[in-house]
């Protein structure tokens, strides 16, 4: 990895979520304006990312290996890291559904918005590719076992899997359809994605910003101490628990990287929209959003700088 344009594609970032942040000043971040930009984050822009760079590979019996294990890796990366935040918010004395809450913030994270364009930055193509297949195992647990999880329920209905089939992970399948089979989309549509691909995370960092300056003008309260916990398991102890794993995989050095920016990453931007939805503690999230995000300037790079020791 090329620490300087990881360091430089932070600053960027950083920069971007600056931008952000001064825009609510000459517009008002409404109910709308948050939803139109989720939207076109969502449905057009990280789409646009992910097929631009399954455009640009050549799969073969390697790398769909290594797309297969990166899935299943996601998988239980998550589920474990849900089962240890529950466990360590129940032994300090949490409430069962505080625990939950703090299980969900400390696993679920950022790994669409911001993890997909950093690892397109630094690694190319198929570091796009790789970070947008760990997103899709994340998304998994989060619409089945999160989201559950935060409920307090244990059966799994029809409508959580019909939450999977979210823009970003139908944009991974038609990626795989299009590189395994061959299939050339033209010149013309491949320029247009690329186009667009640029979009997808100066839009994504204006949002963080426009939604951290939201919160801090709106000066909502939640304990520190508590807010503390995710944030520390999200950024750096979860991140070097995977780390650890990682040494004992018989992987490439480019897919342990790209994995352990993945797993640095803040937690998931739409958690307040969820909490909201499932009737959960949403200033919580939006507080543990907020810091997990602005660490995460300085985390990711930490962390990253670990692996090189180890890894």
């Amino acid at each position: 990895m090329d620490y300087s344009i990881l360091f430089l594609t932070i600053m960027k970032l950083g920069i971007l979520i600056g931008i952000g942040m001064l825009l609510t000043f000459k517009i008002n971040f409404t109910s709308d304006v948050r939803r139109f930009l989720i939207f076109v984050i969502i449905n057009i822009a990280l789409p646009a990312i992910i097929l631009n760079g399954f455009f640009q590979i050549t799969i073969d019996s390697t790398l769909l290996r290594q797309i297969i294990f990166i899935f299943f890796f996601s998988i239980a990366f998550n589920l474990i890291g849900l089962l240890i935040g529950w466990f360590y918010g129940k032994s300090v004395g949490m409430s069962a559904l505080k625990a939950r809450e703090t299980g969900f913030l400390a696993t679920f994270g950022n790994t669409g918005l911001i993890g997909i364009p950093l690892c397109a930055a630094l690694f190319g193509a198929k570091g796009a590719v790789f970070a947008a297949v760990f997103d899709a195992g994340m998304s998994l647990m989060l619409w089945t076992v999160g989201v559950l999880f935060i409920q307090g329920k244990k059966d799994v209905s029809l409508k959580n899997f019909l939450s999977m089939l979210t823009a970003p992970n139908i944009a991974v399948l038609v990626g795989l359809l299009v590189t395994v089979f061959s299939i050339n989309p033209g010149f013309f549509i491949k320029d247009i994605i690329a186009t667009v691909s640029g979009a997808a995370s100066p839009l994504a960092m204006f949002y963080i910003g426009m939604l951290t300056m939201t919160i801090i003008k709106e000066r909502r309260r939640v304990s520190a101490k508590l807010v503390a916990t995710p944030v520390t398991f999200k950024l750096i102890i979860f991140p070097i628990i995977g780390m650890f794993v990682l040494m004992l995989l018989p992987v490439t050095q480019e897919l342990k990287q790209v994995l352990l920016i993945e797993m640095a990453m803040p937690s998931i931007t739409t958690a307040s929209i969820i909490f909201a939805m499932y009737q959960a503690d949403e200033d919580y999230s939006l507080m543990h959003t907020l810091c997990s995000t602005v660490f995460a300037i300085v985390t990711i790079p930490f962390i990253a700088l670990i692996g090189t020791l180890f890894l």
